[in-house]
């Protein structure tokens, strides 16, 4: 039988943040395609920052593939572009699709590429076996809800199509198709790893709460996965493939502390030997004393939490809304009980002031948090914050992606002026990370200590960079004056 070869490019651009994760959702659309379609495929799965750009620009350019689906971020598009031309410049007939969170918020915008043929919108899982059906009997794709496509020349939005209702239905991710130990190499959102590789996992989507500044890729209502699902899926991959550290990468897994309980719990009564790492942020305020001490029991080293600012009164504006009080309590609890614990913060939000910044900064020295991520507010596509800058009336959306992300040097949207708000991202880290009660706490409670040795000259390292790069700053402006 004849196999029609499937590839799927992760791109990936090296930012200040690290380097990639196994790319989840390209592995349960692979999973699914094998249910739906056995043997027909020969699935690829080409990520750029594993392999390099060139080296996923070369294969590209082999014209071997029958269909290529991108994964995209927006800071990636133009990664994107230039990988499509590639392809069909190789072949003209290959399908080229685009999935993502760039894709579904980017939508009709994309299919101005000539290089590019679908846009997949939202969750892919269910529309994609429609696609491949489609592609083998020669259909067309204006009857598939979630896509964008072209009908006559123009481009099409066709019908919407719902969440995915039960996501116990979903097919375990193709976990064979990489080399989780590539991964391993590389510092992430996580900032340590524990194990000598890592998994990571899915358990819910969407997210109930209000953030203008938040993706809304999968909703604002979770559905969540059974704990007997989730289990299901950690004992896989301790068994089958060796794995003994799992990165929970949900919008907010402790939603539904009940589930939550009973999924640390199962873990703790099966004896498997698992580290476990919440990169992603859960929510502070509706952590409880009962969860922390099940996650640690569980085999939790670390916990990253969403906090974003010390200031009520911006909570509300951008409309996390979190209790700042009870969430510096559990900060407290979270790392007393041993557990290495991170927030991120945001600067730059409209009507965010120079002293609320700064107070965020003496919040995060002044507190228990062994690690603070401080970003720049961005304005991703598909956001309230987004619309906010970019609105369609006002004509100003953009048509470059390259500097839509967190480290973006050349951006401000708020009450500050770009060097003003650069200045004060870097004097937050100078002053969280020149602690030496904060850095021996953090070795005490590290998994691996010669890892966290390395993060730890890294950190510095950025530290000073900030310290000079301050100094810099005011040496400029003092010689403006003069």
């Amino acid at each position: 039988m004849h196999q029609r070869k499937l590839w799927f490019v992760r791109t990936f651009k090296f930012l200040k943040g690290g380097g990639p994760v196994p790319p989840l959702g390209l592995l349960s659309l692979a999973a699914v395609v094998r249910e739906r379609f056995a043997e027909r495929y020969e699935i690829r799965i080409l990520d750029t920052g594993i392999l390099g750009e060139e080296a996923v620009r070369k294969q590209l350019a082999s014209g071997e593939a029958d269909i290529v689906g991108f994964s995209v971020m927006s800071c990636e598009d133009d990664l994107l572009h230039e990988l499509a031309g590639v392809v069909k410049a190789a072949r003209s007939d290959t399908l080229t699709l685009v999935g993502g969170p760039h894709a579904t918020v980017a939508g009709e915008d994309l299919l101005g590429d000539a290089n590019l043929d679908l846009i997949v919108l939202g969750e892919a899982e269910e529309s994609f076996p429609e696609i491949l059906d489609a592609y083998e009997d020669g259909s067309q794709f204006e009857s598939i809800a979630g896509l964008v496509s072209r009908q006559d020349g123009e481009r099409v939005r066709n019908a919407e199509r719902s969440p995915i209702e039960n996501l116990d239905d979903l097919p375990f991710p193709a976990w064979d198709l990489i080399d989780m130990k590539y991964y391993a190499a590389f510092a992430n959102w996580n900032g340590a790893l524990k194990a000598d590789y890592y998994a990571v996992l899915s358990s819910s989507r969407g997210c109930p709460y209000g953030c203008y500044f938040c993706h809304n890729l999968f909703g604002k209502r979770v559905r969540a996965r059974s704990a007997d699902s989730v289990f299901n899926e950690l004992k896989r991959l301790y068994e089958e493939f060796g794995v003994r550290e799992v990165h929970v990468l949900d919008d907010i897994f402790n939603f539904n502390a009940k589930r939550a309980k009973e999924i640390m719990t199962r873990v703790i009564d099966s004896g498997m030997d698992l580290s476990f790492a919440f990169p992603n942020g859960l929510r502070a305020d509706i952590m409880t004393d009962e969860l922390i001490e099940l996650f640690y029991k569980a085999g939790t080293y670390k916990v990253n939490y969403g906090f974003e600012t010390a200031s009520p009164r911006l909570q509300k504006v951008i409309g996390k809304n979190l209790n700042v009080e009870k969430a510096s309590e559990v900060f407290e609890k979270t790392s007393k009980i041993g557990i290495l614990t991170g927030a991120y913060f945001m600067f730059g939000f409209p009507t965010q002031t120079r002293e609320e910044i700064l107070d965020s900064i003496d919040f995060a020295v002044r507190s228990s948090l062994d690690a603070a991520y401080f970003f720049k507010a961005t304005p991703y596509p598909g956001s309230g914050f987004f619309e906010q800058v970019h609105s369609k009336e006002s004509g100003t959306r953009p048509e470059n992606f390259a500097e839509y992300h967190f480290f973006s040097y050349a951006r401000s949207y708020g009450e500050l002026d770009v060097t003003e708000l650069n200045e004060l991202i870097l004097l937050a880290q100078e002053r969280f990370v020149f602690s030496f009660r904060r850095l021996w706490r953090g070795f005490i409670k590290a998994p691996k200590k010669w890892r966290f040795l390395r993060g730890v000259a890294e950190a510095l390292a950025l530290g000073l960079q900030a310290f000079l790069v301050r100094r810099l700053m005011a040496g400029t402006k003092e010689g403006k004056k003069t």
